[in-house]
């Protein structure tokens, strides 16, 4: 495996989260709560396991390497916490609960075990039922700090994670040489997802960096199988489905279209591998990880996904207050098509959306950045509508292209290679 250094880097930074969500809620389960411990215990895992990841791929001089990922990774997470603490969360969702969830964690909430109530949050009933990855490793950080501005640094930490990884994995194809990694890597790592929550508590940015973590470490998992690749693939999955709902259907999702495309291709030994790793991943994330709320929410609520689902009628309803006007009547197609092709808008039910012509920009659609952290309509930026056109079209090219190569774009079986190829460039587009 070529590009060992950002792997093994990228790996760490995942593991160190990955740590201090499994110390935690082993302490909940024995009715512990968060302390600074876990963070140091976490660090003293993190380098633990850089060690034995560098020596297992490094056989000489991997005292050097360990020291060098070692050092970067405390200085990467000192520098993002630094960043994160020069700026105010002004987010609404941000302050509403994710901070309310972080200062109850930090004031020795066990949600394993105690239920709050009202009277001690207004926001009481998102957080007892709502996943809480983000929020427990960044209270487990600001019981160290004091500063809870600073526990925005994991937004950051993961988006450098996930450049590392895309990178590696790019490398490990053989097919792109290292501008042209870096620079693709840099596309996807830095989406406006992840760019535009960074300094907020908003957690869909962690979603999408997590995103790209599995899909890199499902790709290394294709073309280079070890205990290592495994362990990460399970970490990416496990903090996924601890960042909302919702991860846990895009994991599934990911990792069904996955094997299907292995399946439909016959690569027998690569779906089976991954089919076990996902089983894996998803036990450890939703069962252990996430024992509060996915088990505790079906246990006593009938439901993972209670209070969204499982109530019948009482179910919680967050889409009609955040939808612009019109919207929820509108069917799936017409859904996706106003979201994208619509002037930025954050306005709710005061007013229609408006489409508007691809690349076309107005100066009214960027004051909703400058304002939310959530932009309900052409939330992607003012170009995304003409960048869809435009990789429409790329992609019908690639379709009807008769050079061989092209193939890679669309990932047909006929330009596939042995060393797995056909997975990175499916998904690139």
């Amino acid at each position: 495996m070529s590009v060992i250094f950002p792997f093994i880097l990228g790996q760490t930074l995942l593991s160190f989260m990955f740590f201090i969500l499994a110390l935690s809620s082993i302490g909940f389960g024995a009715g512990l709560s968060l302390t600074p411990l876990h963070i140091w215990l976490s660090l003293a895992g993190s380098f633990m396991f850089a060690f034995i990841t560098t020596k297992f791929y490094i056989k000489e001089k991997h005292w050097k390497h360990v020291a060098g990922i070692g050092s970067l990774a405390v200085l990467l997470m000192y520098c993002f916490m630094y960043l994160s603490g020069m700026f105010y969360d002004i987010s609404y969702d941000g302050q509403v609960y994710h901070q309310e969830a972080v200062i109850q964690l930090a004031n020795h909430w066990n949600p394993f075990q105690q239920y709050l109530t009202k009277d001690q949050s207004q926001s009481a009933m998102l957080l007892n039922h709502y996943a809480k990855g983000p929020w427990v490793y960044e209270a487990a950080l600001y019981t160290v700090t004091g500063k809870i501005e600073e526990s925005k640094a994991f937004n950051f930490l993961l988006i450098v994670a996930s450049f590392l990884l895309a990178f590696s994995a790019m490398r490990n194809s053989s097919r792109f040489t290292v501008t042209q990694a870096i620079f693709f890597s840099f596309l996807l790592a830095l989406n406006p997802v992840s760019i535009y929550q960074a300094l907020s508590f908003y957690i869909d940015g962690q979603l999408a960096s997590l995103l790209l973590c599995l899909l890199a470490l499902s790709y290394q998992m294709i073309i280079y199988y070890d205990k290592f690749v495994l362990f990460g693939f399970i970490m990416s999955l496990g903090l996924l489905v601890n960042v909302k709902f919702t991860g846990i259907v895009y994991a599934v999702a990911f990792v069904g279209l996955l094997v299907g495309w292995l399946w439909l291709l016959k690569k027998k030994q690569a779906y089976l591998d991954l089919s076990k790793a996902a089983i894996i991943g998803l036990i450890t994330g939703i069962c252990i990880l996430g024992y509060n709320p996915y088990m505790t929410n079906s246990f006593f609520y009938g439901h993972p996904f209670y209070p969204l689902y499982g109530a019948g009628p009482k179910s919680m309803d967050i889409m009609t207050s955040n939808s612009p006007k019109g919207f929820l009547q509108l069917n799936g197609i017409e859904k996706l098509y106003v979201a994208n092709f619509s002037m930025a808008t954050n306005q709710f039910d005061t007013e229609d959306p408006v489409v508007k012509f691809p690349f076309s920009v107005k100066a009214q659609e960027l004051k909703p950045f400058v304002y939310g952290a959530d932009v309900r309509i052409g939330g992607f930026g003012p170009w995304f509508s003409g960048m869809v056109v435009i990789s429409g079209f790329i992609l019908l090219l690639l379709f009807i292209s008769p050079k061989k190569e092209t193939l890679y774009g669309v990932g047909s079986r006929s330009g596939c290679d042995q060393s797995g190829s056909y997975y990175l460039s499916l998904c690139s587009w």
